[in-house]
C-alpha cells in the first residue's frame, strides 16, 4: 500500500534583536526543519499470526523501505532549502490563503558540514529500535499525524521514530543543526504590524505557486504543495505569524531573565548567594525539625530556660484517697507527646508531598516507585484497557498517589477535625503503627509505657488513671522519662533503616474501614479506585483490579528496593531540603526589595520566618512586624498535621496558653539559624579550605525549574567561555576553572606539496545546556 502525502514540519521561533545586528526594518526568526512520512496501516493490524495481519505487516515493511528512502532523500534536499514569505488569510474559519511575496533574501545558514545528507540517513539508521513496527512511518491517526503537534508530549527515547529524532536535532549543541541545515535564520523584511505570515521552504530551485491554501492542524496549518528536491508532493506544517506578537524579540515568559545585548543576567553577590544556598539546603532538614522547639530550650541541660519551660508542663497526681490520676495542664504532656511523634515525621511526609513544588515533581523518596508503576501502565494496561496516553502520565499518577495519601492516612490528613476524638484516636493509632510503639504489656519499657497512656490520654481529651507501679516509677522522673522516650522515638527515624520503614508504613497505615471496621481497603485499591474515577471508568471492575495489581507489584519492587541500595534516609533528606529551599527562594522573590543585596534578603527571610511558632501553633499575624516573612513556609506548614493546643484544663491546674510557649519556640528558631548570619559578615572567621573551592557563575535568579524551561523552549544552550584579565597586558588566552590553558580551535599551517590538512581542537568549551532535576533548575556554574 502507498504511502500517504508526507509531511515537511517548518517551525519559527522569534530571536531575540540583541543577537543580531540593529536594524529597526528586520524581524528576524530561527527556523527548524523535519520531515514525517504518514502510512494508513496501524501497528494493531499488524499484530497477531493469521494472513491478513501478516499481509499488513508486509505491506507495512514496504512502507517504511519507501518511507526511509524518502528521509534520505529529504536530507539531501535539505542541503539546497530557500525560504520563501506569503502573506496569509485567515478571514474565513477554519481555512488560510496564502498569497506569494518573495524570496527571503536575508537567509543565514551555516557553512555545510561534509556528508551532510548521509550522515543524518546513517544517524536515523542506527538510531532505529530493533523491534519496531513504526520507525521510519507515522500511523495516520498517530503520533504526530492528522493530529496537533504537541512538542512538550514525552516520548521514549528508546523507541522514538525517526520523525522525533530528526526534530531533536533542534535541541542539539549549536551548530550541529547549523551545519546539517536542518537550522536557520531568517531576517525578514517588509512585515507589518496586523498582517499575518507564512513562511514555506522550497528545494532545488522550485518555483513557489503564487497562491495555496491549507487546513487547520490544531495550533498549525497543513499547506500541500511540490516543495521540489525530488519529494513529490508534500504539506508543510507550519504556523501563521502574526504581527507584531510572533516576531517579539523576547517572549513575555522570559522578560528580566537576559539583559538588553542577550546575555544572562547575573548577580555581582555570586559566590555569598552559592555558598548560603549550598550551606542552607545541605541542613534544611534538620534546621527546620520542630522537634528541637519541642525538646526544650537545653534538652534537659538543667538551665533556667529548661526549668521556666518544664514549669509548662505539671505533673499533677490525684489526692490522698483516690485514684492516682495524671493531670495534664497546658500544654500538657500529651499535647507534647502527640505534637513530637507527628513533626518527627514532617520530613518524611514533606518528602512524599512535595507541597512546593508540585505533582510535577516526583521527588526522590517517590521516584523509583511511580517510575515503575508508570511502566506497568504502559507495557501491560495501555494496550489491554484503550488507556490514552495522556490519562497515567506520570504527573497525573504522582497526583492521585498523593491525594489517595492525603484522604486516607491519618497523619496527612490536613483537612481532619482534629476536635473529633474519633479522628485523633485513628491519628494516635496511626502514630503508634509508624513509630513502632507497641501496646502495653509485661515486656513493655517504662517509656513505651508512658507515650501510649499520654496518646490515650490526648485522644480522650481528659486525665487519665494509670497503673500504680507505672506512676511510682514515673513519680519524680515524668519530664526526663517522656523527654527521652520522644528522643528514642525522633532518633530511630535518622538512619536509613529507621527512615525507610517509615515509608513504609506511612504507605501501609493509608487505608479504608468499612462496614463497621469489618472490612480494611489497602492502598493498593484505594488508589485503583481514585484513578478509575479520575478517568471515568469507576464501574470498570476489570480496570480496577488490574491497576491494583499493578500498584501492588510496583510496590513490592519498591519494598525490594528499599531493602537494597537505595538510601530512603538520604532521598527523605534531599526532598525535603529542596522543598524549603526552594519556598525560600520563590519567598524572596516575591517580596524582593530595590537596593538590599539578595544575600541579606534570604538572611533575613530565613531568620524571620518563625518556622516553629508557625508549624506548630500558627500565631496570629503581629501587625507590629513589617515584613511577612513568618509566611515563608506557610505552604509546607499547611501540608503537614496540626495537632490542637489544649482548650480544657484539669482542676487544681492552672491554664496555660499558646502565647507562653511561642517565646521558647522563637528562642529555638533564632538559635537553630543563628549561623546563616555569619556567611555574609566581613568579620566572620577565617577557615582556609582543603581544596580549591569551586568558582560559581551566576546563570539564573532562582532555583526554580519552570523558569529555567520557559528559557529552554525559546533557547538551546548556554556557552560560557572564561577570559583570565589578571595579567598587566591581559593578552592571555581564553581560560576555563578546571583547565590550566584553552587553545580555540586553529587550522594548522599547510606544508608545501600535500594537502591542505583539517582544522584541530585541542581543547574546547562546549555549550552548558540547562538541566532540570526534580522541578529544580541550575543557578550556578561551577
Amino acid at each position: 500500500m502507498a504511502l500517504k502525502t508526507s509531511i515537511i514540519h517548518c517551525l519559527l521561533d522569534a530571536e531575540p534583536d540583541a543577537f543580531h545586528p540593529a536594524d529597526p526594518s528586520l524581524k528576524t526568526l530561527a527556523v527548524n526543519l523535519g520531515f514525517e512520512c504518514l502510512t494508513d496501516i496501524p501497528r494493531s493490524a499488524t499484530i497477531g499470526t493469521d494472513e491478513a495481519a501478516q499481509q499488513k505487516q508486509d505491506e507495512l515493511d514496504a512502507d517504511e523501505t519507501a518511507a526511509r528512502d524518502l528521509f534520505s532523500q529529504f536530507a539531501k534536499a535539505a542541503q539546497q532549502v530557500q525560504f520563501h514569505l506569503y502573506q496569509a488569510n485567515v478571514d474565513v474559519p477554519a481555512t488560510c490563503s496564502l498569497n506569494y511575496l518573495g524570496k527571503i533574501t536575508r537567509q543565514i545558514s551555516d557553512i555545510k558540514a561534509p556528508n551532510s545528507a548521509e550522515d543524518i540517513t546513517t544517524w536515523l539508521d542506527k538510531a532505529a529500535p530493533p523491534e519496531t513496527r513504526h520507525y521510519w512511518t507515522s500511523p495516520d491517526a498517530g503520533i504526530a499525524a492528522g493530529m496537533p503537534v504537541d512538542l512538550d508530549r514525552p516520548v521514549e527515547a528508546t523507541t522514538a521514530p525517526a520523525t522525533y529524532r530528526l526534530r531533536a536535532a533542534h535541541a542539539w549543541n549549536a551548530p550541529v543543526a547549523h551545519r546539517l541545515w536542518l537550522t536557520h535564520i531568517l531576517r525578514l523584511e517588509g512585515i507589518a504590524d496586523g498582517g499575518s505570515y507564512v513562511v514555506l521552504p522550497f528545494f532545488a530551485g522550485t518555483v513557489p505557486p503564487p497562491t495555496l491554501a491549507g487546513t487547520l492542524q490544531g495550533a498549525q496549518w497543513d499547506f500541500p504543495y511540490d516543495a521540489g528536491g525530488g519529494l513529490g508532493k508534500t504539506a508543510c506544517r507550519t504556523q501563521v505569524l502574526e504581527a507584531p506578537a510572533a516576531f517579539t524579540a523576547v517572549p513575555q515568559d522570559i522578560n528580566g531573565f537576559l539583559t538588553t545585548d542577550g546575555y544572562l543576567k547575573v548577580d555581582p553577590e555570586a559566590e555569598s548567594l552559592w555558598r548560603l544556598t549550598q550551606w542552607f539546603e545541605a541542613r534544611a532538614a534538620t534546621l527546620m525539625a520542630p522537634t528541637m522547639a519541642l525538646a526544650g530550650p537545653g534538652a534537659g541541660a538543667g538551665s533556667d530556660e529548661d526549668a521556666d519551660y518544664e514549669t509548662l508542663f505539671q505533673w499533677h497526681y490525684g489526692d490522698k484517697g483516690k485514684p492516682p490520676l495524671l493531670n495534664v495542664p497546658a500544654p500538657a504532656a500529651a499535647w507534647l507527646t502527640a505534637a513530637s511523634l507527628g513533626a518527627a515525621l514532617d520530613t518524611v511526609i514533606v518528602g512524599l508531598m512535595k507541597p512546593v513544588s508540585g505533582n510535577n515533581t516526583m521527588g526522590d523518596v517517590l521516584a523509583p516507585f511511580l517510575l515503575n508503576l508508570f511502566a506497568r501502565y504502559q507495557d501491560n494496561l495501555a494496550g489491554t484497557f484503550a488507556l490514552p496516553e495522556d490519562s497515567f502520565d506520570l504527573a497525573k499518577l504522582t497526583g492521585l498517589l498523593r491525594n489517595t495519601l492525603s484522604l486516607h492516612n491519618p497523619l496527612m490528613r490536613t483537612t481532619a477535625d482534629m476536635a473529633d476524638a474519633g479522628v485523633r484516636r485513628a491519628f494516635c493509632d496511626s502514630l503508634k503503627r509508624v513509630h513502632g510503639l507497641q501496646p502495653t504489656g509485661p515486656e513493655t519499657s517504662l517509656e513505651i509505657q508512658l507515650l501510649n497512656l499520654l496518646l490515650a490520654s490526648f485522644v480522650s481529651g481528659t486525665a487519665l488513671s494509670f497503673d500504680e507501679k507505672l506512676r511510682q516509677s514515673v513519680n519524680g522522673n515524668g519530664q526526663a522519662i517522656l523527654r527521652l522516650a520522644l528522643a528514642d522515638a525522633e532518633h530511630r527515624l535518622q538512619d536509613e533503616a529507621g527512615a525507610e520503614t517509615a515509608i513504609i508504613r506511612l504507605f501501609e497505615t493509608t487505608e479504608k474501614t468499612e462496614d463497621g471496621g469489618k472490612t480494611t481497603i489497602g492502598l493498593p485499591a484505594l488508589f485503583a479506585g481514585a484513578y478509575a474515577e479520575a478517568v471515568g471508568r469507576s464501574g470498570d471492575t476489570a480496570l480496577l483490579n488490574a491497576v491494583a495489581a499493578a500498584f501492588a507489584e510496583a510496590w513490592r519492587f519498591y519494598r525490594i528496593l528499599l531493602d537494597g541500595p537505595f538510601n530512603g534516609a538520604e532521598a527523605v533528606r534531599r526532598d525535603a531540603a529542596s522543598e524549603f529551599t526552594k519556598a525560600l527562594f520563590g519567598f524572596v522573590e516575591q517580596y524582593k526589595k530595590a537596593g538590599i543585596p539578595t544575600v541579606q534578603q534570604l538572611i533575613a527571610v530565613t531568620s524571620g520566618a518563625d518556622y516553629f511558632a508557625q508549624r506548630l501553633l500558627r500565631p496570629p499575624a503581629d501587625p507590629k512586624v513589617p515584613e511577612p516573612f513568618t509566611s515563608c513556609f506557610h505552604g509546607i506548614a499547611d501540608s503537614l498535621v496540626r495537632v490542637p493546643f489544649p482548650g480544657t484544663w484539669p482542676d487544681r491546674i492552672t491554664p496555660v496558653t499558646p502565647a507562653q510557649l511561642l517565646p521558647f519556640f522563637r528562642a529555638s528558631y533564632r538559635a537553630s539559624l543563628a549561623p546563616i548570619a555569619q556567611l555574609s559578615t566581613v568579620s566572620s572567621r577565617f577557615i582556609p579550605d582543603h581544596a580549591p573551592a569551586p568558582l560559581p557563575i551566576q546563570i539564573a535568579a532562582n532555583i526554580d525549574g519552570g523558569t529555567i524551561d520557559a528559557f529552554c523552549n525559546h533557547f538551546n544552550g548556554i556557552a560560557v567561555a572564561i577570559r583570565r584579565i589578571d595579567t598587566e597586558t591581559r593578552t592571555d588566552p581564553w581560560a576555563h576553572a578546571s583547565l590550566a590553558e584553552l587553545t580555540w580551535p586553529v587550522p594548522p599551517k599547510a606544508i608545501s606539496g600535500h594537502e591542505e590538512p583539517e582544522p584541530t581542537v585541542p581543547a574546547a568549551v562546549h555549550p552548558m545546556l540547562p538541566t532540570t532535576s526534580d522541578g529544580r533548575g541550575p543557578m550556578f556554574i561551577q
